[in-house]
């Protein structure tokens, strides 16, 4: 059995490069990404708690079953990112690119719940 323990609690990593990092399965709370560089980053499983990403690069990163609480990613560039399974609960989106084509019939891509 696997505990999930907060890897950053409250600390800031604006304008860090993540490029093709892993956090994979990591959690975050209250932790500022804002113009952090995570493209092509491993974020599959982490979750992610009242997060700031504004202006955040995730353009190709892996964000299968990702899930987004109460994050505020405003101008964050989600294109050609993995969004498969990925949850956004509360989260602000307003002017981030999403860009992705559906290849499968009915599939759920992300959940975005209010």
């Amino acid at each position: 059995m696997t505990t999930r323990f907060d890897i950053a609690r409250r600390a800031s990593l604006t304008g860090a490069n993540l490029e093709r990092c892993s956090l994979k399965g990591k959690r975050f709370v209250g932790v500022h990404f804002d113009n952090a560089n995570l493209r092509a980053a491993d974020i599959s499983r982490a979750i992610f708690i009242q997060c700031s990403f504004h202006k955040t690069d995730f353009s190709r990163a892996n964000l299968y079953l990702a899930e987004f609480q109460e994050c505020d990613l405003t101008g964050a560039d989600l294109s050609m990112a993995y969004l498969k399974g990925v949850l956004f609960r509360g989260c602000m989106l307003a002017a981030s690119k999403v860009g992705f084509r559906l290849n499968t019939g009915s599939a759920t891509i992300a959940r975005f719940i209010r």
